[in-house]
């Protein structure tokens, strides 16, 4: 999960952070042709052993379809450690705890986190939780950068990312 943009409960130096054989299904589809979409993933079996009682993700094209919304709701058994992750070459200016500005050959988009969003952004290094990382992970990650979304000691929530033109 760490390098495929989306959710890492609980990371491990030891454990898998998504059940490898789980299998995802869309749950609900909506197609505007004028604006966007939107779709609903239940990924709740991918986090079958991080102590996840369901993890539902939802994707939304809107605006003329110029504008992404990927919302996270999630409960969690236990009070958990969260970490939502977008890869990416662009340079990131956090404004605030809910606002970031991503800014890539003189182009920028804003990042915001909705207010009801558990956890608050900030920039990671493109590297794993783990120090022993296989081969599955070698490439060039030189100028690569993670925003991040972190909530710690949460039982759930919803984070709640939209992506603009700015």
């Amino acid at each position: 999960a760490e390098g495929q943009n989306t959710l890492v409960f609980n990371p491990n130096k030891v454990f898998e952070d998504q059940y490898p054989f789980a299998r995802a299904g869309f749950t609900s589809y909506e197609e505007d042709a004028a604006n966007g979409g939107r779709a609903v993933l239940d990924m709740s079996e991918a986090y079958l052993y991080k102590a996840v009682k369901s993890a539902k993700r939802t994707f939304e094209l809107y605006n003329g379809r110029t504008c992404l919304k990927i919302r996270d709701d999630f409960t969690c058994k236990l009070r958990s450690e969260v970490y939502w992750f977008m890869h990416t070459k662009a340079d990131i200016e956090i404004i605030d705890a809910h606002h970031a500005v991503l800014t890539l050959n003189g182009k920028k988009m804003n990042a915001v986190l909705s207010a009801d969003s558990v956890g608050e952004f900030k920039v990671m290094e493109a590297k794993s939780f783990k120090d022993n990382v296989d081969n599955r992970l070698k490439g060039n990650w030189d100028g690569i950068k993670k925003l991040a979304v972190c909530a710690e000691n949460t039982s759930g929530g919803v984070i709640d990312v939209s992506l603009e033109p700015a």
